[in-house]
């Protein structure tokens, strides 16, 4: 005469969201031959990795780096589960395409840290870690560049409004060796295309 129900039910807020999903439990009673709700309750969420990053939202869209030495344009989105944010990255150098790559960033329970991959299409890749420092994020990240030596680095961003990112590099390494001097440069959403 009793019975247990667990499952999850999904809440989908818009189009450009994710649907959030929460588990729950009922209990039956059949009383008279009719099966009643005894007890309904929502579970405790576990660490919802979408809501973490809903912290770095401010990322996503579409970035643009000119300097002398060449143009950086990034894009950043929802993966499909909303669970990571992708980030696409282009280097052109003289208006050729001189490196891309691509960025994965979640949460990492455990440590209860941003944690983040990237990959570039010469066959390098790094990962590391996001961390907060006042009005900026701090990345250090270390991996390995396509000719087999080490790479680490320590970078920090700052959000300027919704508009402009400021991108520092701290601290670099490469083969064991330091790379001695910082870049700093601006990312700004590049205006909109005629007809869009």
């Amino acid at each position: 005469d009793i019975a247990i129900e667990e499952g999850s039910a999904s809440l989908s807020t818009g189009a450009d969201t994710p649907p959030r999903t929460n588990r729950y439990s009922v209990i039956y009673a059949r009383q008279g031959g009719r099966w009643l709700h005894a007890r309904i309750r929502d579970e405790p969420s576990e660490d919802d990795p979408h809501e973490r990053l809903e912290e770095l939202a401010w990322m996503l869209g579409e970035w643009v780096n000119e300097s002398d030495d060449g143009i950086v344009e990034t894009s950043c989105k929802w993966s499909d589960d909303g669970n990571f944010l992708l980030r696409e990255f282009d280097v052109k150098v003289e208006g050729r395409i001189a490196l891309r790559g691509t960025q994965r960033i979640g949460w990492d329970a455990q440590r209860e840290q941003f944690r983040m991959w990237v990959f570039d299409d010469r066959g390098g890749f790094a990962e590391g870690w996001l961390s907060r420092d006042g009005d900026r994020w701090i990345i250090k990240a270390s991996g390995v560049r396509s000719d087999g030596r080490s790479v680490s680095t320590t970078n920090a961003f700052t959000e300027l409004g919704k508009d402009r990112i400021l991108w520092e590099t701290l601290e670099r390494s490469v083969g064991g060796e330091a790379v001695p001097g910082t870049d700093q440069f601006y990312l700004v959403r590049p205006a909109p295309r005629p007809g869009k």
